[in-house]
């Protein structure tokens, strides 16, 4: 089973996005932990976690929410997103901005747990997206 070149592509960009969100993320919680009034870490990852389990398994197993991200990549994909220099980089600015919007949280004076917990469940949608990429390929075969 042979995929074409557009869908690796595709398929790159959205597991190097994820990856990306994952790596920004990360550094965003060692600036959280380096601080002197860092805030309560452990129920903020506690509830970050929860948040992306919860978005990655509601992705995954409900099957409304499946059939449309599913959509969404297939429309995605026949349009020309992730093939492209334009397309990539505004994925990488949009993840840029919620690592900076986390990283003023952080610094500010109100407690960050809300927006860690809102960027772990944007990982975990991309993660399902990663997943649902690869069973896409799976199901459609040569017709990639």
């Amino acid at each position: 089973m042979e995929v074409s070149s557009a869908w690796k592509k595709f398929r790159r960009m959205q597991t190097s996005l994820a990856l990306a969100a994952i790596l920004a993320y990360a550094a965003c919680a060692l600036e959280a932990w380096r601080l002197p009034h860092a805030p309560n870490l452990p129920r903020s990852a506690l509830f970050s976690a929860g948040f992306f389990v919860v978005t990655l398994v509601a992705a995954l197993w409900v099957p409304m929410l499946r059939t449309a991200i599913q959509g969404h990549l297939m429309t995605s994909y026949r349009t020309g997103f992730g093939q492209g220099l334009v397309s990539v980089a505004v994925s990488l600015t949009i993840i840029l901005a919620a690592a900076v919007f986390l990283l003023w949280r952080i610094h500010g004076p109100d407690d960050p747990a809300p927006a860690f917990s809102a960027f772990a469940a944007g990982i975990g949608l991309l993660v399902a997206q990663v997943i649902l990429v690869r069973r896409l390929e799976r199901e459609m075969g040569s017709e990639m």
